[in-house]
């Protein structure tokens, strides 16, 4: 009996909005105890469906949306359409319509489910499928004594049926659950487990009568042989005396003939692998098609002939490679009275695995990745919280592993190095050295030598022995080039030769030396100016710059600048043995302060005030911030004349050192001048002591 789709859509369907958080839709999902719900736009159009699976699959991500993790895996079908029909689409979810209104989503499981309660079959028709299936069965009594269990159960577990039909499930399989899904009655469903050390992929499902649960079934099989589960809920024969096969719902075809080897039931599974319809082949003897070339053998004839299981390699009409399994059913006399025939089409099998190692390579490249920039976060010094700075973080960490040359650019003090040694301790030459080298920092005469080495002799003054080069020392790690910016154009030609042809010559020596070396540049500078100005080579610009880094100036990216002076002050409280800690005034001024020194500045302010400060708190003092103040932006909020503005500053100034101070003299303190400059500007602007 075939079945249309309007009886299983579901009453109820929940709608979400792209732009949902992702924490509220699964709190709704699991409150309504539902596994997905569709996505609607402000006009209650259609855009997607979102599953329970997705959350899990963006565990760890913050501030998601809907629309950043809306399904695609489904596919929109109308009302009218029958299960059989559906359930061979390879979506896992189906979007229920009726003309435009959506009416509902289902998982493609529940379809097999209603699927597997409606098809009917014989008792000597399900027995011989029961055997040829080749996933592990296993069925229970509601007391969970095993009742029935198939031949590749007994493989799998590595015991006999004798031994184990009429035991207790949980002795036979010690890992099973089975007796959980009949006391609860809920399915489990790709549930992986361990077995005599093989991993396997168990359904587990409550068996039915009269609306009262008799007993419970398991279908379990090798992962290595599935594909996506899928295949695996489309490969699995499911079997018990009230347990019914789908024969058109599996990718197998099916073939049934009676004892004389005459067609009686094909499934359509069949009749996509033939490229047949039903009609050419019921009827007709497997003998009389295998000699017109519908297959060039047959596990059924030799099932007749030799009244046993045969299983066999078997090509098609139309090229196709198949596994064919019979499996005979007996009458009381002996004789063959039905032949079940499974047929798997290896080629469709083959090409899902692939795209099941595809999907995994990905997978665990984007692991890959994620361990990376965690372990980088983990770094005790670095301290990462700006978005802009976790973007490039998180690019450094995707770089890390490959061997392209890296450009990072910025200004001076803002942590270009650290970065390059994050990319070094996270990338495959990590056991390598890491040798940096400041290219402003060494005299132009000496700069080639200090790179390349040379041989003795080279020139006045050298080593005797000769002496070899940064290159040659970083081998089989990375070589950081800072400030490359300062190169002289005629080391700028070496240094590019020396990255194109992976080799280099020491000076004053003729014989090569082979280079296995991972550059990484750093500019304070704007390489592509200089570029234009002719400062710098384009050849080698372009050479370097193949997978650029920007660091933001620390007044790019405020929400650093608070966690860094912590991070600072906590190092130097260590260091010197002291407990000191910011007052909030100073931790304001350190976010407004622009830092023109970036991180280097910060660091070095933080140590000056830890070690100049004899108070426990540190606060904001003249003597510590009077020379940073040069930067510190002053807010206006409308034009005014210029002298106006000036009183209005001078007066908020003293109003503000009057508040602080605890006297006159305190306040002039404060405010860098003589106490008489401030009792005149008192008098001036009619303030009083304390305001």
């Amino acid at each position: 009996m075939r079945h249309d789709l309007r009886k299983l859509v579901p009453p109820i369907y929940l709608s979400f909005r792209p732009d949902d958080p992702v924490e509220s839709v699964h709190a709704t999902l699991v409150k309504n105890r539902r596994d997905a719900g569709i996505v609607l736009d402000q006009a209650g159009c259609f855009l997607g469906i979102v599953t329970k699976d997705d959350f899990y699959a963006a565990f760890g991500q913050k501030n998601l949306l809907v629309k950043d993790i809306m399904q695609s895996d489904w596919a929109r079908v109308r009302v009218d359409l029958l299960v059989e029909e559906v359930i061979r689409l390879p979506q896992s979810w189906i979007v229920i319509s009726e003309g435009e209104t959506i009416l509902g989503v289902i998982n493609k499981a529940t379809l097999l489910e209603f699927a597997l309660s409606n098809i009917e079959a014989n008792g000597e028709f399900l027995s011989a499928l029961f055997e040829a299936a080749q996933s592990g069965i296993v069925a229970v009594n509601q007391h969970g004594l095993i009742t029935h269990m198939n031949r590749s159960a007994e493989e799998i577990r590595g015991v006999s049926r004798e031994y184990a039909v009429g035991s207790i499930v949980t002795e036979v399989f010690p890992e099973t659950t089975l007796m959980r899904v009949i006391e609860t009655g809920i399915p489990e469903y790709g549930v992986k487990t361990n077995i005599t050390g093989k991993t396997i992929v168990t359904n587990r499902s409550p068996i039915y009568r009269d609306g009262k649960i008799i007993g419970g079934v398991a279908i379990f099989q090798s992962l290595s042989e599935l594909d996506s589960l899928h295949s695996e809920l489309n490969t699995v024969k499911q079997l018990y005396r009230e347990l019914e096969t789908i024969l058109d719902v599996t990718y197998d075809g099916i073939v049934v003939t009676d004892g004389h080897g005459v067609i009686l039931r094909v499934n359509s599974a069949l009749e996509k692998l033939l490229e047949r319809d039903a009609s050419q082949l019921v009827g007709r003897r497997v003998e009389d098609l295998l000699n017109t070339g519908l297959f060039d053998v047959s596990a059924t004839l030799r099932t007749l002939q030799e009244k046993r299981t045969v299983s066999l390699a078997q090509t098609l009409v139309n090229n196709r490679q198949t596994v064919s399994t019979s499996v005979p059913v007996f009458d009381e006399k002996g004789d063959i009275v039905r032949v079940v025939t499974n047929i798997r089409d290896m080629t469709e099998l083959s090409r899902v695995q692939e795209e099941v190692e595809r999907i995994k390579a990905i997978s665990q490249k984007y692991e890959m990745e994620l361990a990376q920039l965690r372990n980088i976060q983990r770094n005790d010094d670095v301290v990462i919280v700006s978005p802009e700075m976790k973007k490039q973080i998180h690019l450094a960490a995707m770089v890390a592993k490959s061997e392209a040359t890296i450009l990072i650019t910025g200004e001076s003090g803002v942590g270009k190095e650290v970065v390059a040694k994050l990319i070094h301790q996270n990338s495959l030459r990590k056991e390598g050295p890491f040798v940096a080298i400041n290219c402003g920092a060494i005299p132009e005469l000496l700069l080639e030598s200090e790179l390349f080495g040379y041989e003795k002799g080279a020139f006045t003054g050298a080593n005797a022995g000769g002496k070899i080069g940064l290159f040659e020392l970083a081998n089989g790690g990375t070589l950081l080039l800072d400030e490359v910016c300062e190169l002289p154009l005629n080391l700028q030609v070496k240094l590019l030769r020396a990255l194109q042809e992976r080799q280099i010559y020491r000076v004053g020596g003729n014989q090569p030396i082979k280079l296995n070396v991972r550059i990484i540049a750093t500019s304070n500078r704007d390489l592509f100016a200089l570029v234009r100005d002719k400062k710098f080579r384009a050849d080698l610009y372009y050479r370097i710059n193949v997978i650029p880094i920007r660091i933001p100036a620390l007044r790019e990216r405020k929400e650093d600048i608070v966690p860094l002076a912590m991070f600072f002050l906590k190092k130097y409280n260590q260091q010197y043995g002291l407990r000191k800690r910011f007052s909030s005034e100073l931790l304001q001024w350190f976010v407004n302060y622009r830092w023109p020194g970036n991180v280097r500045e910060l660091q070095n302010f933080v140590e000056r005030l830890v070690l100049t400060n004899e108070d426990d708190v540190l606060g904001l003092e003249p003597r510590e911030v009077s020379a940073n103040t040069a930067d510190m932006p002053i807010k206006v909020c409308a034009l005014i004349p210029l002298r106006q503005g000036c009183e209005l500053v001078e007066r908020q100034l003293l109003s503000m050192a009057l508040a602080r101070g605890k006297s006159l003299r305190a306040a002039a303190r404060l405010l860098g001048v003589d106490h008489s400059t401030v009792v005149k500007k008192i008098k001036s602007y009619r303030l009083t002591e304390g305001k």
